[in-house]
């Protein structure tokens, strides 16, 4: 943050995979409500993904447990600032429920999608965020213990470095192959309640892995973005 405030740079997290399609999904809706005449008091997003997860995120996920941010209670958020507005709830699945698509399941980057959203859609209104990945009853009850015994699993020193030292999960500096990422894909599918009852939709897709090539693009093009503002 020095280096960049000397040089004159500018810092802008969550500019790839997370968050961007989920903040454009939200602003989409939230505008076309607006258009309207009405707030958005609540969105649910549903995600279809086909995505690799590379070692440095297995690294990033293992040194956030063992080197857990200070608990500080305190009244102040960060993620709001000193601004006045509404307050974003994070009511996402933690395990399967039904959404307006069907079956819902907890999608791990939720956590941080909803954080993202909180700067920007807390705003003029309190939101209720709701995200989870697109799935049927058995596929998502299924997929959610696997995650769940997953993580416990990779937060045991002596069994993570079983676990990579028999390329089970990726190690840091190895990551998806090209032709998994070509083969990557990702829609949201979003849905707007507006505070007078109107229902709106969206839909974004990328055609390509989200979390490495196509956050690739959506880097750099906010860095062209940030070159014009």
């Amino acid at each position: 943050g020095g280096v960049a405030e000397e040089k004159g740079g500018v810092l802008c997290s969550l500019c790839g995979h997370d968050s961007v399609p989920w903040e454009f999904s939200v602003k989409g809706l939230e505008t076309k409500l607006e258009g309207m005449g009405e707030d958005m008091v609540k969105v649910v997003l549903t995600d279809e993904i086909k995505s690799q997860a590379s070692g440095g995120t297995i690294a990033t996920m293992v040194d956030s447990v063992e080197n857990p941010l200070a608990n500080v209670k305190s009244d102040f958020d960060p993620i709001y600032g000193a601004k006045k507005g509404g307050k974003v709830v994070n009511a996402s699945p933690k395990f399967v429920s039904k959404g307006p698509d069907g079956w819902m399941s907890f999608f791990m980057m939720s956590l941080v999608n909803a954080e993202a959203v909180k700067r920007s859609a807390s705003l003029n209104q309190n939101l209720e965020y709701v995200e989870g990945e697109r799935v049927d009853l058995l596929t998502g009850v299924n997929n959610t213990l696997s995650l769940y015994m997953s993580l416990c699993f990779l937060y045991v020193p002596a069994l993570r470095k079983f676990l990579m030292s028999k390329n089970i999960i990726p190690n840091p500096g190895t990551g998806p192959s090209l032709k998994q990422q070509q083969n990557g894909y990702l829609r949201v599918i979003g849905t707007g309640y507006g505070s007078k009852g109107s229902k709106v939709r969206s839909c974004i897709y990328f055609d390509s892995d989200p979390g490495y090539r196509d956050t690739a693009r959506m880097v750099a093009e906010a860095g062209a973005t940030l070159l014009e503002v």
